[in-house]
């Protein structure tokens, strides 16, 4: 149960992160949005924020006041942990992300990159490691930023969810932030265990 409950945050939070970086629409498509109607009878227009960015399609009461351990790498080109805005497009736009994510779905995000090192090539097997302990020790992180090497060994080895065998997720990959090909890529035997 704690797994699932676990896993159905990663979800939430990939989800929401993505959507921080969702497409947005021009003034005519927001035109025509609003005519059309979804299968589901709520109109296109209800999809998309005043801004034109398609909206997350979580459900509005999700919230898991938790703390959410992440696990990642500590780079000079800053990807994760940005505490305050800077003035620099890259760093400003993280924290903004950061800020969404929590206050959208009630949690800390808790970035663990001190025990990792500048994530280079070098460092992967004590990636590994880490998940691995982590794992049996009984305090698996809750979310994982992969290498595309360390994917294929956790996978492998039984350290991450299939994220297609998750009852109730909140994946959509028709969504325009969900690369074009990646079930065709990323799915092997019916398995599906990192998204970009």
């Amino acid at each position: 149960m704690k797994s699932a409950r676990i896993l159905l945050l990663m979800l939430a939070f990939s989800i929401l992160l993505t959507s921080m970086f969702g497409c947005a629409s021009d003034n005519n498509q927001n035109a025509s949005n609003e005519t059309k109607e979804q299968s589901s009878g709520e109109s296109t227009a209800d999809l998309y924020d005043e801004d034109g960015y398609l909206k997350d399609q979580l459900p509005e009461e999700l919230s898991f006041n938790k703390e959410l351990d992440v696990l990642c790498w500590n780079s000079v080109a800053k990807e994760f942990g940005c505490d305050e805005p800077n003035g620099t497009a890259i760093n400003d736009a993280l924290v903004k992300r950061d800020m969404a994510v929590e206050e959208r779905l009630d949690v800390s995000l808790n970035y663990l990159m001190d025990q990792v090192g500048t994530g280079s090539v070098t460092e992967i097997a004590h990636y590994v490691t880490l998940v691995q302990q982590a794992a049996q020790g009984g305090a698996p992180f809750d979310l994982v930023a992969l290498y595309g090497r360390t994917a294929a060994m956790l996978s492998y080895q039984g350290y991450l969810q299939n994220l297609l065998n998750i009852d109730e997720s909140y994946f959509n990959f028709e969504n325009p932030w969900w690369t074009g090909n990646l079930m065709e890529e990323l799915v092997v035997n019916d398995c599906l265990y990192i998204v970009s």
